[in-house]
């Protein structure tokens, strides 16, 4: 097996031993009842979705079926957890191990005796009580031959991720340079969820963006005006109400953030918060356009009536 292959397939094989020892931890602590303390809540967060633009039927499909989550792990997480192969596998049907398992050259797995790997199956089928999905953003995906690129975590798949086709954005670009807005991607990755998992509880546990291209030095008057960020989060909730009528299983939606926070490798540059946190000025706190939109919506007031109270700062 290529060795770039192989060191993804063994860190899915600790992650779901990781899984593995948790639930036969939870399964040796309801058969002793001791529930009073004992969560069995589990969800896998960070997804992403893909647009196929141009494919070699075997590789770029199962290459981006291994990357809608985050990376090949986030696949291996919910196929472990009840996928559609697993289920038929548990009603008598022929696939007995997750697809990650079944990379052809895999000896990891080829060493375990077979009964031993199904057991642990078993296990982890229908463990979990939801699945948390963060979503951000949606990109075109075309094959990348394995021979033209450098192997790293974002090169294994054998995809190349494109946030343009022919010229033209797949979504408006924003001030963080992996996030174009493309909100029909949450309807398409649930309703994908909803049809490969079969319909499991979810919670959209992140979803927002941050300021335009060019914005990240803005004053406070500047910064409230985030009227881009309410059209982000109205398109968004439009394609989640959809899906729900469509029947996908959402408990529950986070919007990311309250406040402007500590972004990864933006640091403080990029504010994804519906209130401005003033740096200069002892963290002061400030409720932008879209958090007073927010606050309508919550309280079911007419689209016009949501952004209508004074500014609050001085």
């Amino acid at each position: 097996m290529h060795s770039r292959l192989r060191f993804l397939v063994r860190w899915c094989l600790v992650r779901h031993c990781g899984r593995v020892a948790h639930n036969s931890g939870l399964k040796l602590c309801f058969e002793r009842r001791w529930r009073c303390w004992i969560s069995r809540s589990l969800g896998s967060t960070g997804s992403w979705w893909f647009v196929i633009v141009a494919f070699r039927p075997v590789s770029v499909v199962v290459s981006c079926s291994f990357s809608a989550g985050e990376g090949l792990a986030a696949t291996a997480f919910a196929d472990d957890l009840g996928g559609e192969d697993e289920r038929n596998s548990a009603n008598g049907g022929a696939s007995e191990v997750p697809l990650w398992l079944r990379v052809p050259g895999n000896r990891e797995y080829q060493k375990q005796p077979e009964p031993k790997a199904l057991t642990a199956l078993v296990l982890l089928i229908g463990s979990y009580d939801f699945l948390g999905l963060n979503y951000y953003t949606t990109y075109y995906a075309c094959d990348q031959p394995s021979s033209n690129v450098v192997p790293s975590y974002v090169t294994d798949c054998n995809v190349d991720y494109l946030s343009e086709r022919n010229g033209i954005s797949i979504g408006p670009p924003t001030a963080s340079d992996w996030l174009y807005v493309y909100p029909k991607g949450i309807r398409e990755l649930l309703f994908y969820i909803k049809r490969k998992y079969n319909n499991p509880v979810i919670y959209i546990t992140e979803n927002g963006r941050g300021d335009n291209p060019n914005e990240e030095s803005q004053t406070i008057e500047e910064a409230v005006q985030d009227t881009y960020r309410i059209d982000y989060y109205y398109r968004h909730l439009y394609y989640l109400l959809t899906a729900i009528r469509g029947n996908v299983n959402v408990r529950g939606y986070f919007a990311w953030s309250l406040m402007d926070n500590f972004e990864w490798s933006d640091g403080y540059l990029v504010h994804f918060g519906l209130h401005v946190v003033d740096q200069k000025n002892g963290l002061k706190r400030y409720p932008k356009l879209s958090a007073k939109w927010f606050k309508g919506f919550l309280e079911n007031k007419p689209f016009c009536e949501r952004c209508k109270t004074d500014q609050e700062f001085s």
